[in-house]
């Protein structure tokens, strides 16, 4: 990292490097939660520093509006996006995934080679519950439920890539969106996760697990469909076993649960 970019994130403050022919660098951290989320880079000339003070107004003008948005967006608790944001943050992933699959799809019958045409990566949805959860609730007290939450939300941002979309439902069910993947690296990625909540040892409880479903996302079904289908994937995991990872579409394929019929056609995006 720049010397200049380690000193803004050091002392969270404005940082101003001189540059040739009466040019200065001027460093502008944005702070959220008392931690510089990014840095605005203005490059000018030097004249610009008699109005440093303005562009330090202007710059706790934007981070005010940004922690407006972002408290608006985010569980007060987890800071992992909230239930009110989940169809617009999952409307813009679907539409993105029929973006890349349409892109695909034209360079494709561009091509001149001959071979297998296949889409193989998708969204999809994922839905766990902390397992007993109430049982640490009233052993060891709300605080310690609150801590088990926080340290399972950083484990999530720790195992899952920073594209991919996090979710507190409330109390101790979580959802999350995973940007388009390819089918043969979805449970891996979910069993990672699994593994890593049961070894970890969460202060004051010890031990916890988590139930899993998950399901794949098609561009036209409705949000509630798919997070439906994902739940069903959890209930199963939590009636045969909890502390496990289960596939709503595998578990049709396998005549464990029944796919609703669906008649006509839905077009949402």
């Amino acid at each position: 990292m720049d010397a200049g970019l380690k000193q803004c994130t050091k002392i969270k403050d404005i940082v101003v490097k001189e540059l040739p022919q009466d040019a200065v660098n001027i460093l502008i951290p944005v702070l959220s939660g008392g931690s510089v989320i990014s840095i605005v880079s203005l490059r000018a000339k030097d004249s610009v520093l008699h109005s440093l003070d303005d562009i330090k107004f202007l710059s706790c003008v934007y981070e005010n509006f940004y922690n407006l948005i972002r408290e608006s967006e985010c569980d007060m608790l987890t800071g992992l996006y909230n239930r009110r944001t989940f169809d617009a943050k999952l409307a813009r992933m679907l539409s993105i995934q029929k973006s890349l699959k349409q892109t695909k799809l034209e360079d494709w019958q561009r091509t001149t080679e001959q071979r297998d045409f296949e889409i193989d990566a998708t969204a999809y949805l994922v839905t766990l519950d902390i397992d007993f959860f109430k049982r640490v609730n009233d052993k060891f007290g709300h605080v310690a439920g609150d801590e088990v939450l926080l340290e399972l939300s950083q484990k999530m941002k720790e195992c899952f890539r920073y594209t991919d979309l996090l979710f507190r439902f409330g109390g101790e069910e979580f959802v999350i969106v995973l940007e388009p993947t390819p089918a043969s690296m979805v449970w891996a990625a979910l069993e990672r996760f699994r593994k890593a909540i049961a070894e970890h040892n969460f202060p004051l409880v010890g031990s916890v697990t988590v139930s899993i479903g998950y399901a794949k996302i098609e561009e036209n079904d409705y949000p509630v469909t798919i997070l439906d289908y994902a739940d069903k994937a959890l209930y199963y995991s939590k009636e045969h076993g909890r502390n496990c990872i289960n596939s709503y579409e595998q578990l049709v394929a396998s005549g464990e649960i029944e796919r609703p019929e669906v008649t006509g056609s839905i077009d949402l995006f």
